[in-house]
């Protein structure tokens, strides 16, 4: 599979120096100001920071990770130009929904045709890279950062979340990519999405049954998918 699934109920992130990264990027460094000075020309790019996976400690059910951050511009070299820097950047991808009565309702949006991942792919909303600002005492708080997220990509707000907590740990092999699956439960009220706010081509709400059929399609962001498994998994346990 180019994808592996980690369940886990507890998921911290811990931040570190990193001793040889700095070194280990030091030899591309002109390839990499030639490449992203070209990238910038052809795309409205803006060069931030990204949280990069550096180990994983598992007790029970509890993982541990370490992490520190690295600039946006050496990850896309990384992987537009075949280099492995041993950026394994960190992001956080949700599944929103609303409970009424024995149903789920889920956000799901689709992804314009202007990003450079999946383009017009569906997924659960919200999702989205760990910023700086996340971090806090040496820790990252990524709860923070998804409910920015979902206030983003939705309108929603903090006011709007009656409880968040972890499903588990997604490797994308393929895109070398980490994601830490969260649930987040919307309280029974009527929801007002802001379309303005979003980044995506659409936004809607979908049962159980209509993310099963919607799910089924080829043009679903493979995260999403087992996302999805994941807070199936963790639901029956609760039973």
């Amino acid at each position: 599979m180019e994808q592996e699934l980690t369940l886990s109920s507890k998921i911290s992130i811990a931040l570190e120096k990193s001793s040889d990264f700095e070194s280990r990027i030091e030899k591309f460094s002109e390839k990499i100001d030639i490449f992203w000075n070209q990238e910038k020309r052809k795309k409205n790019l803006t060069n931030g920071s990204l949280l990069n996976f550096s180990s994983l400690s598992q007790v029970g059910d509890s993982l541990e990770i370490k992490a520190y951050f690295v600039e946006y511009k050496h990850f896309l070299f990384q992987r537009n130009m075949g280099e492995n820097l041993l950026i394994n950047p960190i992001g956080v991808s949700g599944i929103a929904l609303q409970n009424k009565g024995h149903k789920g309702h889920f956000l799901v949006g689709r992804r314009s045709n202007s990003v450079t991942q999946y383009p017009e792919h569906y997924e659960f909303i919200p999702s989205g890279s760990i910023e700086v600002d996340a971090q806090k005492n040496g820790m990252v708080d990524y709860k923070k950062q998804l409910i920015k997220e979902l206030k983003e990509e939705s309108g929603l707000t903090e006011k709007n979340i009656k409880s968040v907590h972890e499903l588990c740990l997604i490797y994308d092999k393929l895109d070398r990519v980490y994601d830490i699956g969260i649930c987040v439960e919307l309280k029974e009220a009527e929801l007002s999405l802001n379309p303005e706010l979003s980044e995506y081509k659409g936004i809607s709400i979908q049962t159980s049954s209509s993310i099963e059929k919607t799910f089924s399609r080829e043009d679903v962001v493979p995260t999403s998918k087992l996302l999805f498994q994941a807070f199936k998994m963790s639901s029956q346990k609760r039973k």
